[in-house]
């Protein structure tokens, strides 16, 4: 019998299937404390919630994967900075707005499932492609690049992906991160955008790196700003998406029960993405330092500490959902904690979200029966958990 105490986030074990260890954690304390990676955890809903929204206490500032590495994006940033970047980009992700993008989803989402037709990958053939191709569209990247941002979007989230001591037999203390996959990757990225800046300022188009560009009654970006700025929606973009595609097809396909609800009530195809998501969240969690003691309970978090908000844990927290291990189409939970909550929730949520819903529509249009057919191989990602070989049939 698993405990809360033998939780290793890190752990081959977890990170394969890490929802039995969550269910070990929510009969456990409050708050965990891991020693071997001197870290706290916290699993209940209303705590990882009061504690991704509590920026004052938690800092994004050190970055939200367990290495202290601060990049200048808005992702880990912390007021003033993050609501001025957030004000001047966020007017291009506005929910009302998302919908714009819904012909170029649908078009890219086609083609994905002609692909799927003959390679039987899902990973390959739509839940890749399609992320990528709506991204680059929106930035502006030619189709001719595209090869070359999935590769550098791949180096850099392998390059963060921890190596887990025990699958290597090494020390269980000590996390292996390829810096220098990840230097020449962020090298790479900045190259390409840099190049595009340039260009567009000589020759404005019609994409979201002029928009930006220009400045607005909420001010103006840095070239600096706008470089790390792309690189988050570059890789934050796909690889959320990308996951959340390739989690709810295996949610699915697991439970064809629940793909014949939706086949038959095409209404409940937005809530169906939404436990998706609360079910098999593609970010499991995302790191904070507190720069204040904290107290969580009756335990006090001394200021400093590294704090993993488990959003995946959360989201299966049974004194919040009920029957929480269930994956049901129509429960339809919007206070899921997949793409954060407050001020930084993901700045692409929505597009996400139509990017599923769009996949659902044409699934369902498609195909009677959702089968897994073949070997599913799984990421290897501490943080991110998604699909790295889907087989699928549509019957």
């Amino acid at each position: 019998m698993i405990t809360a105490a033998d939780f290793d986030p890190f752990s081959v074990s977890v990170i394969t299937d890490p929802y039995p260890w969550y269910s070990a954690l929510h009969e456990g304390p409050r708050v965990l404390r891991d020693d071997r990676w001197d870290i706290w955890i916290l699993s209940r809903h209303a705590d990882v919630r009061e504690a991704v929204r509590d920026h004052a206490r938690y800092s994004s500032a050190e970055g939200v994967t367990y290495v202290r590495a601060p990049l200048p994006m808005m992702l880990t940033m912390d007021p003033p900075d993050h609501e001025r970047l957030r004000r001047i980009v966020g007017r291009e992700f506005a929910p009302r707005d998302i919908e714009r993008f819904r012909p170029a989803v649908e078009r890219f989402v086609d083609d994905g499932l002609e692909e799927l037709a003959g390679s039987r990958d899902l990973v390959e053939s739509l839940a890749v492609p399609v992320p990528i191709r709506v991204m680059a569209e929106i930035l502006g990247v030619p189709g001719t690049d595209i090869p070359d941002l999935r590769r550098m979007a791949d180096d850099l989230v392998k390059g963060f992906a921890l190596a887990p001591a025990d699958s290597a037999g090494g020390d269980a203390s000590v996390a292996t991160f390829d810096f220098g996959r990840i230097t020449q990757a962020i090298v790479d990225i900045h190259g390409y955008f840099s190049t595009m800046i340039v260009e567009r300022r000589a020759h404005p188009a019609d994409d979201l790196v002029t928009k930006l560009i220009e400045p607005t009654g909420d001010g103006r970006l840095s070239d600096d700003e706008l470089l790390w700025f792309c690189l988050l929606l570059l890789v934050a973009g796909i690889e959320t998406t990308t996951n959340l595609i390739g989690n709810m097809v295996i949610a699915l396909s697991d439970h064809p029960d629940q793909w014949q609800v939706i086949r038959k009530r095409h209404e409940l195809i937005p809530s169906a993405v939404n436990e998706s998501l609360r079910f098999d969240p593609p970010i499991q969690g995302f790191f904070r330092t507190t720069v204040a003691a904290v107290s969580v309970g009756d335990v006090d978090i001394p200021k400093g500490a590294r704090v993993l908000l488990s959003f995946g844990a959360a989201n299966r927290d049974p004194t919040h959902y009920d029957d929480s291990d269930a994956y049901r189409v129509d429960r339809n939970p919007t206070d899921h904690l997949s793409f954060g909550s407050g001020i930084h929730r993901c700045l692409g949520a929505g597009l996400a979200e139509l990017e599923g819903r769009i996949v659902l529509e044409k699934l369902v249009e498609r195909a009677q029966t959702l089968e897994i057919g073949g070997e599913v191989v799984r990421t290897a990602n501490p943080t991110l958990r998604g699909a790295v070989v889907l087989p699928v049939r549509l019957g």
